[in-house]
């Protein structure tokens, strides 16, 4: 009981440190030469927006709704049809002219002639009051955050009363991306109790590593563990949970399973993994080569370069080989799991290939 109490005592401690003391150095990460288990920021993918400098008007507004695909809009209906946010306009940056002149044929009516677009170029800095003002490239970690494009005019020459306009008419727009930069959270329920990740500190750019619970990633599964619940491992607070779908017969089945794990370093927030989930990272971008094993279980294993070959962390029995081709570029993988004695075959980009049973 005294052992279960002092544990409490110190996981309540460990809620008030500030984040700031629970961030490594990037030194300390094994692709830095280091001894920690470290990940890669979570990019997101880019974000467009463009603005016309007109001001706040309906019909510009009703414009934009019709360049989105829409119907309808402005301050007095809304924009109906629209597509998914994911998908709307200007879906990547070689649709921001593109897009801006859609939406100066909607506003202007009629053209004989155009729209143009000027050219632009990322890394302008200038105030608008009537759209969003740019600062140029902001980065936050280390890498490039959010941007904004050097304001461009969009021309063409209208028909007014049937007769087409001998001057240009222009409008000036700005355009601007964002993405988010960050690492992940595990939250596992309502209330959380997940498991945070850090950005390292001193050199940048940053890499992510582990919070205040440990082990997040423990090495090894206990299947002698006793469970509780539904079944959380006690020891650990880490509930990992195996629905067999299909099950094949004979020496080596043909299994499909499903695979949940409450507190592992995921990308895209999803704590649901199947059987085949395997893939293998190739990271160079520090002092030493590492590759990152993710596995079906949802844990993730570090092997970092040395001697020319890839060194299992201490307590780990599954051994990784490098395959390159002929010219010394990456060709692929081979991935030995001791627990079932089976060698996965893998792409030059990590794709799991092939599965042979031994």
């Amino acid at each position: 009981m005294k052992l279960f109490l002092r544990g409490g005592a110190v996981a309540a401690v460990c809620l008030l440190v500030p984040a700031a003391a629970l961030a490594i150095d990037r030194s300390e990460c094994r692709q830095y030469g280091g001894t920690r288990d470290c990940w890669p920021m979570l990019i997101g993918p880019w974000k467009y927006d463009a603005c016309g400098q007109v001001g706040a008007f309906n019909s510009y507004e009703q414009a934009v709704c019709r360049a989105q695909g829409g119907t309808g809009g402005g301050y007095y209906a809304p924009c109906e049809g629209l597509p998914a946010p994911e998908y709307r306009r200007p879906t990547s940056e070689g649709d921001i002219a593109p897009y801006a002149e859609d939406i100066f044929s909607e506003y202007y009516g009629t053209l004989c002639e155009g729209p143009t677009s000027q050219s632009f170029a990322w890394g302008g800095v200038y105030y608008s009051n009537l759209c969003f003002s740019g600062s140029g490239a902001v980065y936050q970690y280390g890498y490039e955050r959010s941007n904004a494009v050097t304001p461009f005019a969009v021309t063409g020459k209208r028909v007014l009363s049937g007769v087409c306009q001998t001057t240009d008419t222009s409008l000036m727009f700005t355009a601007r991306r964002d993405r988010a930069v960050h690492c992940s959270s595990v939250n596992t329920g309502p209330t959380g109790g997940g498991e945070d990740f850090y950005a390292t500190s001193g050199a940048t750019p940053a890499l992510c590593n582990e919070g205040a619970r440990q082990p997040i990633n423990p090495k090894q599964k206990c299947d002698t563990c006793t469970q509780v619940g539904n079944p959380i491992d006690p020891n650990t607070g880490v509930k990992q949970q195996v629905e067999l779908d299909y099950g094949g017969t004979g020496p080596h089945p043909l299994r499909f399973e499903r695979i949940y794990n409450s507190r592992i370093y995921t990308r895209d927030g999803r704590q649901w993994r199947h059987n085949y989930f395997a893939r293998i990272e190739n990271q160079e971008f520090g002092t030493v080569p590492v590759a990152v094993a993710f596995r079906p279980s949802g844990r993730v294993f570090l092997f970092h370069q040395a001697s020319g070959v890839y060194v299992a962390p201490i307590d780990i029995d599954d051994r990784i080989t490098r395959i390159n081709d002929g010219g010394g570029a990456l060709a692929g993988w081979q991935y030995y799991d001791a627990a079932t004695d089976n060698l996965e075959s893998y792409d030059a980009e990590g794709k799991l290939l092939s599965v042979t049973n031994r």
